[in-house]
Formats: structure tokens, C-alpha cells, sequence
């Protein structure tokens, strides 16, 4: 389910709504090998303290936000907080059933 910071810009909402819909399309897309899927959902269920301020060069993701800011990027922030993340790993996790990787 699509969820938004409340202190969010409505640039950063449409960030999220791009990379939601890219992790979607993404997690449905047949030849997407279902290991790849398995990742981004543990970074999906992951708590942000765990990451550590870390970025992500995870290449779908960085492709998702890169299409989304019309900016090349090399890296996310893997943060629940940011936009891009968020809406990537939300829109792979909302795409697979819930039964599938033992959600």
C-alpha cells in the first residue's frame, strides 16, 4: 500500500508514485529472477537502523529513481524516508502476493 511521509513535497510524492509503479512493474516482469525480488523485499522489511545511513547502487532501483528525477544518479539513500527507496521497495513488496517470499 502506497504510504507517504507527512512532511513530504508533492515533488517527493511524485518521486515515490514513479518508483512505486517502476518496483511494481519491475517485480511482475517474468525474466526479473525471483532471488533479485527476494532482495528488495528484505530491504523493504528491513528497519533503517540497520542500514546505517548506507547507500544503494542496486541497479533497478537506481534505474527507478534515475527515470523518476530525470537526474542520473549512481546511488540511494536505503532509507524508508527516502522518497525513491521507498516507493521502489513498496511497489515490489504491494506487487507479489502475500503468500510469496513468506510474507
Amino acid at each position: 500500500m502506497k504510504s507517504y511521509d507527512d512532511d513530504w513535497t508533492d515533488g517527493q510524492r511524485a518521486v515515490y508514485d514513479e518508483c512505486y509503479l517502476a518496483g511494481a512493474d519491475w517485480a511482475r516482469d517474468p525474466d526479473t529472477p525471483s532471488a533479485d525480488v527476494q532482495h528488495v523485499i528484505n530491504l523493504a522489511e528491513a528497519d533503517d537502523d540497520a542500514f546505517d545511513d548506507a547507500e544503494t547502487d542496486y541497479p533497478p532501483l537506481v534505474d527507478a529513481v534515475t527515470q523518476a528525477t530525470g537526474e542520473t544518479v549512481t546511488s540511494v539513500p536505503a532509507s524508508h524516508h527516502d522518497p525513491g527507496f521507498r516507493g521502489f521497495v513498496d511497489g515490489v513488496r504491494d506487487a507479489v502476493a502475500d503468500d510469496v517470499f513468506g510474507l
